[in-house]
């Protein structure tokens, strides 16, 4: 693991591996004998700063129908089962990495016409594209952002927008993230020429419009273009925080197009337009980030936690990227560490990630295919 000595100075760089997208058919057309002398894969493995390195594995035949894998050119691949694979470059110091092709695939996903008398609810009100909605508990209620600097409530029942709220400079909003309150977040800030006991008032529950169900103890974060974030109160309807511009490139202010919420593990995550990811402790905010790490510049799309059932386990953060190779991630205190690589796109932008209660991580990107890992 690297650092720059550039605009990036203070950025972790984390290390890539990249294995051939349709191995299993590879490793399917060798035990069905079509290919009787075996055939080779590819392997490439990145580290900034230094020269990538470019391997091939052996795929041949043995014994009872099954195949033998041989890393060379630098590399080491070998085959755990069930699709998932083990490889590592010692050149590039790069150890054992997991990489994982799909359990199941969906498909193409293709857009098709619907019918109007199909949809039951239209919600009407932003001025500007919608880019991101989260469900709130039992669906009354939804959240949408948009590129209008806003993100709106809404009563799903009536098609009615309850409330709206605007982000700092009506700077458009990319994606958020909904989840609980908790005791660490900064507390929302006052109306301006509030009382303490207009405030205690302001935020009782008695407060909230008798269409709200569930958005008393939950916040939302919202990654914005302007390369801040800020936190929305949802009881309140008020900011509770908004972070300094993310790390530049190059001097330039980078757009934020990804943000992840996990306040089991007090964690904030975003991921910036030119590939980076910064990490927040929500205990301390004002301080800044814990961390920032990228592996080249491609957009980071998407991001999600893995949830887990133990408060004391190291949060994993699943990254979806517009290179098409999105990867997971242990975010502890410290240091980030790449833990599994997941393959079988061929190179489309990943949009889309996220994480079922089994654990089970789906992704979707450009092909038009769903995948669960």
């Amino acid at each position: 693991m690297s650092t720059t000595t550039n605009a990036y100075a203070d950025t972790i760089h984390l290390p890539q591996v990249t294995l051939q997208h349709d191995i299993q058919t590879v490793i399917d057309d060798v035990r069905q004998g079509i290919t009787s002398e075996g055939e080779d894969v590819w392997i490439s493995c990145y580290l900034n700063g230094r020269p990538s390195v470019h391997g091939k594995a052996k795929i041949s035949p043995a014994s009872e129908g099954e195949v033998s894998i041989e890393g060379r050119e630098g590399v080491q691949l070998r085959r755990i089962g069930g699709g998932v694979y083990s490889a590592a470059c010692p050149s590039l110091d790069i150890g054992e990495t997991i990489l994982k092709s799909p359990k199941a695939t969906l498909g193409e996903v293709k857009s098709q016409q619907v019918s109007r008398s199909l949809v039951p609810r239209q919600l009407k009100g932003h001025s500007r594209a919608v880019t991101d909605t989260a469900i709130i508990e039992k669906g009354r209620n939804v959240l949408s952002s948009g590129r209008d600097g806003a993100v709106r409530l809404w009563d799903v029942g009536s098609g009615k927008s309850i409330r709206l709220m605007p982000v700092e400079t009506f700077s458009p909003v990319l994606k958020i993230s909904l989840g609980e309150t908790t005791p660490d977040l900064p507390s929302p800030s006052p109306p301006e020429g509030a009382t303490e006991a207009s405030m205690d008032a302001h935020q009782a529950p008695s407060g909230l419009d008798p269409r709200e169900v569930g958005t008393n103890d939950k916040v939302v974060c919202c990654a914005m273009q302007n390369g801040r974030f800020t936190i929305l109160d949802l009881r309140s309807k008020r900011t509770s925080f908004t972070s300094s511009n993310s790390p530049p490139s190059a001097g330039k202010l980078s757009a934020l197009h990804s943000i992840a919420y996990a306040p089991s593990h007090q964690l904030i995550g975003t991921g910036s337009l030119d590939g980076v990811v910064t990490m927040y402790d929500t205990r301390s905010l004002s301080n800044g980030p814990l961390y920032s790490f990228r592996r080249n510049g491609a957009c980071i799309e998407d991001l999600a936690f893995i949830s887990t059932s133990s408060p004391n386990s190291t949060a994993e953060l699943v990254v979806a990227t517009e290179d098409g190779l999105p990867y997971k991630v242990r975010v502890g205190p410290e240091n980030p560490e790449v833990v599994e690589e997941y393959v079988g796109n061929d190179c489309d932008a990943v949009r889309v990630v996220k994480v079922g209660a089994d654990g089970a991580i789906w992704t979707a990107g450009d092909d038009g295919v769903v995948r669960r890992y």
